[in-house]
């Protein structure tokens, strides 16, 4: 089931935990540290110069 109907189920049986669980947006994970971890270097050279 997706999502979408997910939500529409706990709404309509009234299933608050469910609801704000699905509603909430998602933590970062291990994405949001890797791109944290590139640094962009100041020296570097490209083929123009």
């Amino acid at each position: 089931m997706g999502k979408d109907q997910e939500l529409l189920q706990a709404v309509k049986t009234e299933d608050l935990l469910t609801v704000q669980k699905l509603l909430q947006r998602p933590r970062p994970g291990k994405a949001k540290l890797l791109g944290s971890a590139k640094k962009v270097n100041v020296n570097f050279q490209d083929t123009d110069g």
